[in-house]
């Protein structure tokens, strides 16, 4: 490898051969480069103790320039021992160079020793149990009991313990269940216990239920009716024993009426054969029905109510024909003007019916309630052209009451009541299609103010009555 200097450029070495050109005349010198002087560093391993050491190489530095190294392949060689139960085991790694492969002409060696802990003991848990027996009036019993420990790894490892002190429960025998004795054997092992047992059961030993009745349980409601039933019952000698029997369920039906209520009575009965306790049970369930009530129709008048005469109101009972019958007044709210006018220069009174103030004379005004309606009569006091009259209500014709009276409904509008005269079918003054109004007998002067005084008298009368 070639290395130039020009002017006060540094030349880098080679590793054989440096070449220096001198800037003015380019004049080349060659010079000698030394041969390397190997210093052996150590070595450099690939691996860990957990995975294995896998490659090794020794290290060397040229003593002429440190920046010169190098590497020689150094192994390593392995050397395993297996750990047992209780002995450990290890594995040695050992990287070396002979003097021949080493670049400083000297042999170089170094070991790695990694440690394995013992396995420990590989027991077969849980351990297997041996039981010594014999044969007591016909049951076994159990006088001790041998765990025997094994080891995977080296049978010679083997260790058996024995429990010759059992422990010993006896269970009583129960209704349905025979009673039983449990031996238990309990050894220590590594600091830890061990157990096993052996439980005979004292065939036939059960006692059978001793069955009382505590009552029924209904299915159903009394909204929905019920249609089952099950006696209970609980053993005398554990209450956690119950049992059950299916119940009969009857029921007999009193209908209601709309005054009076009805019922159901449901029974529960239950034979002695098929009752638990040998005796026949039974219970009664009573649902009351309610009384109906009336079913009613609609009120309907049978008399219409006045100022000073109550109505009268009628409805029946669909169910049992029953007949209610009420009064009812109308309550005077509000008020409304009614004035009343003529036309042609007609005079009259008006009669109102069923009011206090019984007759007034026309082109006067009356104060009247929204909510009632204005029933009155055109009385003529003088003599003159018109046989007959027609009544306006705010310009609109109204038809007399088959009485020849007159009715203005209820309501709240200002109302104009014109009463005019009328000779033929036409009304003068008025549309054609107009329909006169009843004819109206004609009174003096003198019998219409009688009229009137004795209406006030008999006002009055009415109401000191």
């Amino acid at each position: 490898r070639v290395s130039y200097q020009r002017g006060d450029e540094t030349v880098a070495d080679g590793d054989v051969l440096a070449i220096t050109v001198d800037a003015a005349d380019m004049a080349v010198t060659a010079v000698n480069t030394p041969a390397h002087d190997w210093a052996f560093t150590g070595f450099t391993w690939t691996g860990n103790d957990e995975d294995g050491y896998t490659a090794a190489v020794a290290n060397y530095v040229c003593r002429n320039n440190e920046t010169h190294t190098a590497t020689v392949d150094a192994g390593p060689t392995v050397a395993h021992t297996d750990p047992t139960c209780e002995e450990p085991g290890r594995t040695v790694y050992t990287a070396a160079v002979t003097a021949e492969e080493s670049l400083d002409g000297r042999e170089h060696s170094e070991d790695k020793t990694v440690d394995i802990d013992p396995l420990g003991h590989d027991w077969v848990l849980p351990p297997a149990w041996t039981w010594e027996s014999h044969e007591e009036d016909g049951v076994t019993v159990y006088t001790a009991a041998t765990a025997h420990f094994a080891c995977r790894r080296d049978s010679d490892h083997d260790r058996d313990l024995t429990d010759d002190y059992l422990d010993i429960v006896t269970v009583p025998a129960a209704c349905e269940e025979d009673g039983s004795v449990t031996y238990t054997a309990v050894v220590t092992f590594n600091g830890e216990e061990y157990t096993d047992f052996r439980t005979v059961i004292l065939t036939g030993s059960a006692t059978g239920h001793n069955w009382v009745f505590t009552g029924f349980t209904w299915t159903g409601s009394d909204a929905y009716g019920y249609t089952a039933a099950v006696a209970n019952y609980v053993c005398r000698n554990g209450e956690e024993h119950v049992g059950t029997a299916d119940a009969s369920v009857t029921a007999v039906r009193t209908e209601p009426t709309c005054t009076l209520p009805g019922s159901v009575v449901y029974t529960a009965y239950v034979s002695a054969e098929a009752s638990l306790d040998g005796r026949e049970h039974s219970e009664d369930r009573t649902v009351v029905l309610p009384a109906l009530g009336h079913d009613w129709s609609e009120w309907v008048v049978v008399r219409e109510a006045t100022y000073n005469v109550p109505g009268l109101e009628r409805r029946v009972c669909r169910r049992c024909g029953l007949i209610e019958e009420r009064e009812f007044t109308i309550v005077p709210e509000g008020h409304r003007k009614i004035q009343f006018t003529n036309m042609n220069g007609m005079h009259y009174v008006v009669e109102l019916l069923d009011h206090e103030r019984a007759v007034f004379h026309n082109s006067e005004a009356l104060d009247w309630y929204e909510n009632l309606p204005l029933t009155f009569r055109i009385v003529k006091y003088s003599t003159h052209e018109y046989d007959n009259y027609v009544i306006y209500a705010n310009r609109q014709i109204i038809a007399p009451n088959e009485d020849g009276s007159y009715t203005i409904p209820a309501g709240s509008e200002y109302t104009v009541i014109t009463v005019t005269g009328a000779k033929d079918e036409e009304t003068p003054g008025s549309p054609a299609d107009q329909t006169p109004g009843a004819s109206a007998g004609k009174l003096s002067f003198m019998d219409a103010l009688a009229a009137f005084f004795q209406k006030i008298a008999n006002f009055f009368k009415n109401l000191f009555h």
